[in-house]
């Protein structure tokens, strides 16, 4: 099973060690799961629990103040 990937991919460096089939084997098993769309579902609530609270006390353009 040959893993496709969608989108744009971003490559920094070649790896230190290439690839073997195995791993791509081992790879393909780990993210062959029929329940991929609720651990991702999963993974987005929790995340969504990491935003930061707005800072409505402080002024939007206070930072600026010394430099006008």
């Amino acid at each position: 099973m040959a893993i496709v990937l969608e989108g744009p991919q971003f490559i920094f460096a070649d790896p230190l060690s290439p690839l073997k089939a195995r791993d791509n084997t081992a790879l393909a098993a780990l993210f062959d799961r029929d329940d991929l769309a609720e651990i991702e579902t999963d993974v987005d609530l929790y995340l969504s629990f990491l935003y930061p609270e707005p800072c409505w006390d402080e002024e939007t353009f206070e930072f600026l103040a010394g430099y006008i």
